[in-house]
């Protein structure tokens, strides 16, 4: 099974075997390795939180497990720092 994973404004768009799963930016609290091949998109929620295999994910094509957290992070900070309607120029802390 592959897992694309995109850029869709306020949420991350996540598509795996048909089914395509929106996830707040707002609502993930941390991107963290959980396994040496697993990666956690953390909401706070344990029922909500997403775990996926780094060797499942075919977008973003990224060269690391590490390349594709920091590329996670940067398109949450730009949404949650730049785009709200709070016009705070500080990124979240994460």
């Amino acid at each position: 099974m592959s897992y694309q994973i995109s850029n869709n404004g306020p949420s991350l768009k996540i598509i795996y075997a048909g089914a395509e799963v929106s996830v707040s930016k707002r609502s993930i609290q941390e991107i963290t390795v959980v396994r040496e091949d697993i990666i956690k998109i953390d909401t706070g929620n344990k029922c909500d939180s997403v775990y996926i295999r780094r060797s499942q994910i075919t977008i973003p094509v990224v060269g690391s497990i590490t390349d594709l957290i920091d590329e996670l992070n940067v398109w949450i900070t730009e949404s949650v720092c730049c785009s709200s309607d709070e016009g705070s120029d500080t990124p979240p802390t994460r």
